[in-house]
């Protein structure tokens, strides 16, 4: 039996991780979805969405409203919420 697990990611509007979308585009297919949660970090004047959003087309991008003074917090359970009929998941962080 081949796992195939939906893999989550949470990611700030304003940071890009190269070798992560590098990565992304090699392994995609090892995962059932792909899932990033984008977080606008009080960053307003530099947002790196749609150049992330074009470069990851094959990714679901999940925008949300922070409701916790944690914002990986709300970012992990929306994900969670959007993927609640996966059988696997897989959480990384971009520098794993």
């Amino acid at each position: 039996m081949k796992i195939r697990p939906a893999l989550l990611v949470t990611q700030p509007t304003h940071l890009d991780f190269p070798i992560f979308r590098y990565n992304m585009h090699r392994f995609k297919n090892f995962f059932s979805s792909i899932w990033i949660a984008l977080s606008k970090h009080h960053v307003e004047d530099h947002d790196l969405s749609n150049f992330v959003r074009a470069n990851l087309p094959f990714a679901n991008f999940v925008e949300f409203e922070r409701t916790r003074p944690d914002w990986r917090d709300d970012a992990v359970n929306n994900l969670l919420d959007k993927t609640e009929n996966e059988k696997y998941i897989l959480f990384f962080e971009q520098d794993f």
